[in-house]
């Protein structure tokens, strides 16, 4: 679900996981965290200055 909502940030595996492109940096914040909301496992993490962005 990542993929699809944050396309520039996030790709899909031949293992069937998401990777995280190099990219992602550029990709605005309210993207990412949407993207990161809709893992279906919760593996994502963002962090901003250091700091881990609260997703919820």
């Amino acid at each position: 679900m990542c993929v699809s909502l944050a396309p520039q940030a996030f790709v899909l595996l031949d293992s069937g996981v998401a990777g995280v492109l190099p990219e992602a940096g550029a990709c605005p914040l309210h993207q990412l965290v949407k993207a990161a909301r809709s893992c279906p496992t919760q593996c994502i993490a963002l962090f901003e200055n250091d700091k881990e962005v609260d997703l919820y």
